[in-house]
């Protein structure tokens, strides 16, 4: 039976071993687009691991293309941290210090003197000083993109063949009938606008097929994507690799395919290739890891509770006292900011979120 059915079983711990010893490493754009991301030790972390991993690197040429697609859009990202932290925490300051300022108590003879008032003020200018110094540490990378010049440098050679119109397009197609029939990977972007977009994770699948194909290894695909269309989910956790893309990989290249996400890909490279990675640097990758909610209203994270219980709008409408316009409305928010268009989809990309994706797996990653 297990031959038959071997994608549902746990590999032997031989099978770890050659797959170690011998896989090609993937890393997946987001694994790129977080070293932006990271503080400088965690940075200098992933890029001693991708020295030591330099002769078995390999990237898919539409891995590139992402990554040099939303590497500006990240940078702005990361340097729009600053500006709005100083932003939020001035109107603070603020807010807190005028509602003070209009409460009298007895024992204050002038509240506009008052010690609670001094220290507040001195305590805010010194985090908004704290964090000016942080901003001004930060490295220009719109001038000087060093971490651009490092994954070049590392990837030189090393980069798959783009696809030609006729070939995206057989991919396009292929993909249509197996978004509709949610047959993994990239069916939970199927709202996304553009069909490179759209067809993204299925053109990567695609390229490193035919990359295996031509030099008969098998893969480590190392990912930070939490969607349902690359992991099993049970129950609100992964429990590991979709069998479907086990069974497609071996069926179509007979080597094995195995993935993991950044923070359990950084405890096996401990155990593999004995090195040594610190511990507040685990802990920031298992953090940005698991991604991150968007900014909701506590209205909407109502809402968004509700929905992901199962509750029709009347319910909710019912539940908050609002009327079912404003429950359309909250939803519509929602589905915005989650970039889904139903409430099937905001709810799993809820849940995806809040995932602990090691829990429940054992030291391999599969389910115990």
């Amino acid at each position: 039976m297990k031959k038959l059915f071997k994608e549902y079983y746990k590999m032997q711990d031989f099978e770890y071993d050659f797959l170690w010893n011998n896989a090609l490493f993937v890393f997946d754009t987001n694994i790129f687009l977080n070293l932006y991301r990271y503080s400088n030790s965690t940075r200098d972390a992933w890029f001693y691991i991708l020295e030591k991993l330099k002769e078995r690197l390999w990237i898919p040429y539409q891995i590139g293309w992402e990554y040099h697609e939303n590497r500006l859009s990240v940078i702005n990202e990361v340097e729009c941290v600053y500006d709005k932290t100083e932003k939020l925490i001035k109107e603070y300051s603020d807010k807190i210090q005028r509602e003070i300022k209009n409460m009298r108590y007895p024992s204050w003879e002038d509240a506009d003197n008052s010690k609670i008032l001094k220290v507040i003020e001195t305590s805010f200018k010194d985090i908004l000083l704290s964090i000016s110094r942080d901003k001004e540490k930060q490295p220009k990378l719109r001038d000087n993109d060093f971490i651009l010049k490092k994954i070049s440098g590392l990837y030189e050679n090393k980069v798959g063949s783009p696809y030609t119109d006729e070939q995206l397009k057989y991919v396009y197609k292929e993909g249509k009938t197996r978004y509709e029939n949610s047959i993994p990977p990239g069916y939970m972007d199927k709202d996304k606008k553009s069909e490179r977009e759209k067809y993204g994770d299925l053109i990567i699948w695609k390229q490193i097929i035919d990359h295996v194909l031509c030099v008969g290894k098998p893969i480590i695909f190392i990912t930070d994507d939490v969607k349902e269309d690359w992991w099993t989910i049970v129950k609100h956790k992964n429990t590991g690799c979709r069998v479907e893309l086990i069974k497609e990989f071996n069926d179509e290249t007979e080597q094995l395919f195995y993935m993991y996400n950044s923070e359990r890909f950084i405890q096996f490279i401990k155990k593999y290739f004995h090195i040594s990675v610190d511990n507040k640097v685990m802990v920031e990758v298992k953090v940005l890891g698991k991604g991150k909610l968007p900014n909701l209203t506590e209205r909407e994270i109502g809402v968004l509770k509700a929905v992901m219980e199962g509750y029709s709008n009347n319910e909710i409408a019912e539940k908050f006292s609002i009327s079912t316009h404003t429950v359309k409305a909250h939803i519509a928010s929602l589905f915005k900011k989650f970039s889904v268009c139903n409430s099937r989809d905001v709810s799993l990309k809820a849940e995806q979120l809040f995932l602990d994706k090691s829990d429940d797996i054992d030291d391999n990653g599969d389910l115990p």
